[in-house]
């Protein structure tokens, strides 16, 4: 939300530059995984940095909604690349060991028999399943909380208990 004043020279600059509008809006003071801080941002345009952060104090809001869902969008991607990074050290893990013992059985150090081999098998599908699992777990996650599903929910373990009367311990 934005309160334009007429003396403030931030808002006649944003009202003009809606790059810079909207630079400030994913600043570090709206947002905490912002790219950049205010003093940056003054630095580069040449804004007096007293002057910018009195009007985000005065001028400049950001809507509750907004910032859910900046939060939720930042948060999604966390979780995709921490999920993306996980799946690749277990892949490459794998992949290193099954090109150690391939080496290894081609040199003849090692023989294998079948039995080792359906196991090796079934390893690697579990593996491959338990990541497709995780994957479709977290998009069902982010999902649920983008449609607003999970938003505001409360559960209640145990049934509320109807009130007691009191009784005064010292009549008089």
């Amino acid at each position: 939300m934005l309160v334009l004043q007429k003396k403030c020279k931030i808002c006649i600059a944003v009202k003009s530059n809606k790059k810079l509008l909207q630079r400030i809006y994913d600043s570090k003071f709206f947002v905490p995984h912002g790219r950049e801080s205010l003093m940056a941002i003054s630095e580069v345009t040449g804004m007096n940095y007293n002057a910018l952060k009195n009007h985000v104090k005065k001028h400049q809001f950001i809507d509750s909604t907004d910032y859910t869902e900046k939060m939720l969008v930042h948060a999604d991607k966390k979780a995709e690349r921490s999920a993306v990074r996980k799946a690749v050290r277990a892949v490459d893990a794998v992949q290193s060991v099954i090109e150690i013992g391939m080496g290894r059985l081609e040199s003849g150090e090692i023989s294998v028999d079948t039995n080792q081999l359906i196991r090796a098998s079934q390893v690697k599908m579990t593996q491959e399943s338990k990541a497709k699992d995780q994957e479709l777990a977290t998009i069902e996650m982010v999902a649920a909380f983008l449609s607003g599903e999970m938003a505001g929910e409360r559960i209640y373990t145990e049934p509320l208990e109807a009130p007691t009367k009191v009784v005064d311990a010292n009549p008089q």
